[in-house]
């Protein structure tokens, strides 16, 4: 729970600061939102509570080219791991 919270402010903190150069966590899109777009899916997975900038910046990222390429692989994904 503490690590959502710090990571939740960490977001809301970078959308604030750069809001007006682009909807991503530095403005434009960079390695920080690859890097957390697994993040991104395990709180959305979670239905996790998100304000407006959060859930934005939570949509760009599913918005992103590349994102969509390796959802689009993992939903093709052949593959199962038994439990």
């Amino acid at each position: 729970e503490e690590d959502v919270t710090r990571i939740m402010a960490i977001w809301k903190r970078c959308r604030e600061r750069h809001n007006q150069e682009g909807p991503y966590l530095f403005g434009e899109a960079s390695l920080a939102d690859v890097a957390y777009a697994p993040v991104v899916i395990r709180f959305l997975s979670r239905s996790l509570p998100l304000d407006d900038i959060l859930s934005d910046y939570c949509n760009a990222v599913l918005d992103l080219p590349g994102f969509a390429e390796w959802r689009d692989a993992a939903e093709k994904e052949e593959w199962v791991y038994e439990q």
